[in-house]
């Protein structure tokens, strides 16, 4: 019985064998079809979260540096300025040292983001010593995303404290 067992096991295994010897053409054909599609899908949203993560960062890295800007002038006891060139997609923090302006740093918007400054804030000067060490101009840097409203870098008065207002 044992050895009869074993036989019928022997003959069940080599019929398994040959009988599941891979993927049809068709199946196949149908999990590249799917694998297709979903990439189709996928592609333009994740583009789309990539760009809206690279503006959302240029936001962040704005409001920083408009802080920095600030800390900066009461750190070296020297007036700091922060320009802001729409046009050209270009900011820049620069400090008065010994009668000139010396550039600190300077950043372009990536190609889909642009930004404009309300008249007053094209230029943000940071002062060492005056009533409230660090004031200045406020005012608002308008940011768009290919062209649409994304997000307005409201800075106060006196203060100079930064907000972000999304859109």
């Amino acid at each position: 019985m044992n050895a009869r067992r074993k036989a019928v096991y022997t003959q069940q295994r080599k019929l398994h064998l040959t009988s599941s010897a891979g993927l049809t053409f068709i199946e196949l054909l149908m999990t590249l079809f799917v694998m297709a599609v979903l990439t189709a899908v996928v592609i333009p949203v994740a583009s789309q979260v990539i760009v809206n993560m690279e503006a959302r960062s240029f936001v962040r890295q704005l409001e920083a540096d408009i802080a920095f800007a600030q800390k900066h002038a009461i750190a070296t006891e020297r007036p700091v300025m922060f320009y802001v060139n729409g046009p050209t997609g270009l900011y820049m923090i620069r400090e008065l040292k010994d009668g000139s302006e010396q550039t600190i740093k300077a950043v372009y918007a990536p190609n889909h983001v642009s930004f404009t400054a309300s008249s007053i804030l094209h230029k943000m000067t940071f002062q060492p010593h005056v009533t409230f060490a660090g004031q200045s101009n406020g005012g608002t840097i308008y940011i768009k995303q290919n062209g649409e409203p994304f997000a307005n870098v409201i800075v106060t008065l006196l203060s100079s404290r930064t907000r972000v207002e999304w859109q």
